[in-house]
């Protein structure tokens, strides 16, 4: 997949191994590319923001690499615009004693997304990111006759 923006304004093109170039607006490759396409065309839409695209990102390759050995174990996300590229990752703390007066030096790090702590833990302060992880209770809230929205389950 080869993304960018030019003159003309933003570009996604999906390139195979003989040389094949295909212009769209969103693509899924690899492996595990019919999971994220299920997450894909249920939720794409032309009037998502940042934010929201963002989410459906995450949510496409958890569901590629939560169901595909292949698809390895990591979400590596960028949001490109027409001033460049941004790295978007799971932030989190690092703290660790240092001696002095103070006792501990934080930094906040940013690094790729864990499927795993995806799946059982959800990401903490990521705005759209569903609380509790991307478990199959989450995913299909509210889209069945059997887990109507809205409704505590009892048993």
């Amino acid at each position: 997949m080869i993304c960018g923006w030019d003159k003309t304004g933003p570009s996604v093109f999906y390139v195979d191994s003989d040389g094949t170039r295909l212009k769209g607006d969103l693509f899924s490759v690899g492996s595990g590319s019919t999971f994220a396409y299920g997450v894909l065309d249920q939720g794409y839409r032309w009037d998502l923001t940042d934010e929201e695209a963002q989410e459906l990102g995450r949510r496409s390759i958890y569901a590629a690499s939560h169901r595909d050995a292949f698809s390895g174990n990591t979400c590596n996300l960028y949001h490109i615009k027409e001033d460049g590229w941004r790295f978007i990752g799971n932030v989190f703390l690092i703290s660790r004693f240092t001696g002095v007066s103070d006792g501990f030096l934080s930094v906040f790090s940013k690094g790729n997304y864990d499927i795993s702590e995806m799946h059982y833990d959800g990401l903490e302060n990521v705005p759209g990111a569903p609380a509790g992880g991307y478990g199959y209770d989450v995913r299909v809230e509210g889209l069945s006759s059997s887990n109507p929205p809205g409704i505590l389950q009892s048993g």
